[in-house]
């Protein structure tokens, strides 16, 4: 058969036909090759400035942290593994991004030459706000970390920095310095170390870890009385709000402290001691068990976690330093006297699970004898972990999202045992 040609319109419309298909394809490739480049884009953003979650980061791999800016003394941190690779700086260190222990370490740095005309610089690929609350929640972690560093508080030792835009890059060029501390700074300092020493000193270290942890909470809460002058007026460069004021004093008093006083010694004793440990802030007060919930307003709290054969316990030394002899003088040798009860009454709060501490009512068994008469002076109470607000600020979230679940029964106080070890001693 006779092939006829194609009719001159039909060929026209099967070129227009052909041309759309291949604009369609190469308009499908173009969007496939955005997307990788996309990607591309945000595996160098995560470099640069945000973690895999979302939250910000630090500037740790990017060329821009690589090169020195022009007339700037840049941190020398980026593209190592940090300054300190050896050092064991505490339980949130470790579980901080690798970005975020730059920013740490810098801080760390920034405290061991703090008597010096010194300052650090950073690069940060994030916005105003997020660049002041990143220095303000690695800032307060580290300082959770290192209650040794008690001179950094209220108008001594605060961080300043500077922020300096680099706009053709898309960066800040942030640099910190400390400044000024207490004319007694190195006093106190030695003072502390003396005073630390000095509660070692009867204290096994050679003994099972649960022991010494046991014989630090009983010498703490024995030797440290309650500051209920720092907690009414709230100074913020009160010594009682520090290890220091616990293990030395607070130039009022010898051996006085709030809760963040009790629970900073304790951390730190354990830490010298070799066992793994924490504080922990939030919200504690009585308790309705039924529904739950707090009865009155909550006061802001800290206390301790503990690892015990690698599980995790509450401790909390200031709520068992109810100072009885000073709360009630006439009745206090009639406490003693009941020995069990005793024992129980200022070990409620030692290695207790996170549950137990949401819900901890008392074991009515245990009440006070005195002369046949029963008496309970503890109650039901609750510890929660939580954020709080203060003024536009919201502090502790990046302290109680990295806490471990505290779980641990093993190292329950035992009473009984207690007792028996301590008639053997």
């Amino acid at each position: 058969m006779k092939r006829t040609a194609k009719h001159p319109i039909r060929r026209l419309f099967t070129f227009l036909g052909d041309l759309v298909m291949s604009v369609a394809y190469l308009s499908l490739l173009a969007v496939v090759l955005l997307f990788i480049a996309w990607i591309f884009g945000e595996t160098i953003g995560f470099i640069r400035g945000t973690n895999d979650d979302g939250t910000t980061a630090i500037a740790a791999d990017s060329d821009a942290a690589s090169e020195k800016p022009e007339g700037t003394d840049l941190c020398p941190v980026y593209g190592q593994a940090g300054l300190f690779p050896e050092a064991d700086h505490g339980y949130f260190y470790d579980h901080l991004s690798p970005q975020d222990k730059l920013l740490y370490e810098m801080f760390i740095d920034l405290v061991n030459h703090r008597d010096e005309d010194y300052e650090r610089s950073i690069i940060f690929c994030e916005t105003a706000s997020d660049v002041f609350n990143k220095t303000s929640d690695i800032m307060h972690l580290m300082l959770f970390d290192h209650p040794e560093f008690f001179f950094m508080r209220g108008k001594y030792r605060q961080l300043s920095y500077s922020r300096e835009w680099h706009q053709d890059e898309d960066y800040y060029l942030v640099t910190y310095r400390l400044a000024e501390g207490d004319p007694e700074e190195a006093e106190q300092i030695e003072r502390f170390n003396e005073a630390v020493d000095r509660f070692l000193e009867d204290i096994d270290l050679s003994a099972p870890p649960v022991e010494i942890e046991l014989a630090i909470h009983d010498k703490l809460i024995s030797q440290v009385s309650y500051d209920h002058y720092a907690a009414d007026c709230h100074p913020d460069d009160d010594l009682a709000f520090t290890a220091y004021g616990a293990l030395v004093g607070t130039g009022r008093d010898e051996h006085k402290a709030v809760c963040a006083g009790y629970s900073s010694a304790f951390q730190y004793l354990l830490t010298k001691a070799g066992i793994k440990n924490t504080v922990a802030c939030g919200l504690a007060g009585d308790c309705d068990i039924k529904n739950d919930c707090f009865i009155k307003e909550p006061g802001l709290h800290q206390w301790n976690l503990v690892c015990l054969g690698g599980e995790w316990y509450n401790v909390d030394c200031t709520w068992d330093d109810e100072c009885l002899e000073k709360s009630y003088p006439a009745s206090y040798k009639y406490f003693r006297a009941d020995k069990d009860a005793y024992a129980y009454y200022t070990h409620y709060y030692f290695n207790v699970t996170d549950d137990e501490m949401l819900r901890r009512t008392p074991d009515r068994s245990m009440d006070f004898d005195i002369n046949g008469t029963k008496y309970c002076l503890l109650g039901d109470t609750r510890h929660e972990y939580t954020a709080f607000e203060m003024g536009n600020v919201e502090y502790f979230t990046a302290m109680w999202e990295l806490l471990p679940a505290a779980d641990g029964k093993e190292y329950a106080f035992d009473c009984g045992k207690y007792l028996e070890m301590n008639e053997e001693d």
